[in-house]
């Protein structure tokens, strides 16, 4: 049985707010993006089985522009494009898509300026990849409402983003949208297992602090009445360990941040802070470090005909009940 809130957050995240956090942590993201860089290196993983030669592509959350580049380089020949809800985020990706498309013809430069010009030759003017960076268009848009004609990638990557989507159904029925027959589909997000350990101390209301991930059965079912074809669904948790509960915080807002409508006025937050902070500091384990898990959900499809896909999922309609199980798994789809 699908719950509504697996298949949509409508009415619980506030999408103005969700911008606004990110546009906040655009500028110190980078200090504090060593799990989103642990998740897209063990998505890159399960990318390397996929026999594909990409010419359009897109990064969608592409948050500070990491991914893009080693994906770049990975698929030289493709048309990126990156989205992203916050502009601040999109600035950034874009200042690094430009340094790395000319670093090789920069790092040429100056070997041969103190005198190792031989090992200067034998550095490439562009890395690879680089024409795919130079060229990428950076667009600021909700996942939602994508501004893109109907069949226009063949590679959609999207890493540890969909989770703060108000209605999850709606923006994979986009995805199935702009991808083209056949187009691979390789994401990321947050389960519901996440953060258990903080829910079950913290001092508050837990509805009005924490949003309620989907389930990666939920998200299966999602992609399957949305046109993708033969998901294959993976999750994992991973276990972080603070010694220090002001840090557990700091990285815990950058990681997921609240962007719940029905979220505590700030100063009502405050205090919740400050007792939260003490629940911490007691729900250290026998080696005195605070544990938190994060249930990590890996999915990837195949988009289909234009005649599989449906319209998308609307607010209080059903989904089709397909055990993701009972799917054909691992193989794409026969031409």
């Amino acid at each position: 049985m699908t719950s509504a809130t697996s298949r949509s957050n409508a009415g619980l995240i506030d999408p103005l707010a969700a911008r606004l956090q990110f546009e906040r942590r655009a500028r110190g993201f980078d200090a504090h993006d060593f799990f989103h860089r642990e998740v897209e290196s063990r998505l890159l993983e399960r990318l390397d089985p996929l026999r594909i030669e990409p010419t359009r592509a897109i990064d969608l959350g592409c948050g500070t522009g990491h991914a893009l580049g080693v994906l770049a380089e990975r698929y030289p020949r493709a048309d990126w494009t990156a989205v992203d809800l916050a502009g601040g985020m999109l600035a950034r990706a874009r200042v690094r898509a430009r340094e790395a498309a000319g670093l090789g013809g920069t790092v040429a430069r100056l070997l041969g300026r103190v005198g190792m010009g031989g090992i200067a030759q034998r550095v490439p003017a562009t890395r690879p990849g680089a024409a795919s960076l130079a060229g990428a268009g950076f667009v600021q848009a909700d996942f939602a409402r994508l501004p893109f004609a109907d069949n226009s990638f063949d590679l959609l990557w999207s890493n540890l983003a969909l989770h703060y989507a108000p209605d999850i159904g709606r923006v994979v029925g986009e995805w199935s949208r702009i991808a083209r027959p056949g187009a691979a589909l390789m994401f990321s997000c947050l389960g519901p297992d996440s953060l258990r350990e903080l829910r079950a101390i913290w001092p508050g209301d837990a509805p009005r602090a924490f949003v309620p991930f989907a389930d990666m059965h939920d998200l299966g079912d999602l992609m399957v009445h949305s046109g993708f074809v033969d998901p294959v669904m993976g999750m994992e948790r991973i276990t972080l360990t603070y010694a220090d509960p002001t840090r557990l915080l700091s990285e815990l807002r950058a990681l997921t941040g609240n962007p719940l409508a029905a979220r505590a006025p700030r100063l009502h937050a405050r205090r919740l802070r400050a007792d939260f902070l003490a629940a911490l500091d007691g729900a250290r384990n026998a080696d005195g470090v605070i544990p938190v898990t994060i249930e990590v959900v890996y999915g990837h499809a195949w988009a289909g005909e234009p005649r599989q896909k449906r319209e998308p999922l609307p607010g209080g309609g059903e989904i089709a009940s397909v055990p993701v199980a009972s799917l054909k798994r691992g193989g794409r789809p026969n031409a």
